[in-house]
């Protein structure tokens, strides 16, 4: 991610608890993060822990 733009939105995304997707691969705050939003991006409790 070169562009200065999309990287700060990417970061305010994160900040605001929002998940975002840099190369294929989804990412979302640890501070954010619920269980009930957990279920919703990975239904089938996919992701590392």
């Amino acid at each position: 991610m070169s562009d200065p733009g999309r990287l700060r939105r990417a970061i305010a995304a994160l900040r605001a608890g929002r998940p975002v997707v840099i190369g294929g691969a989804g990412y979302l705050s640890v501070e954010t993060a619920t269980a009930e939003m957990l279920a919703l991006l990975d239904p089938e409790d996919h992701a590392p822990c």
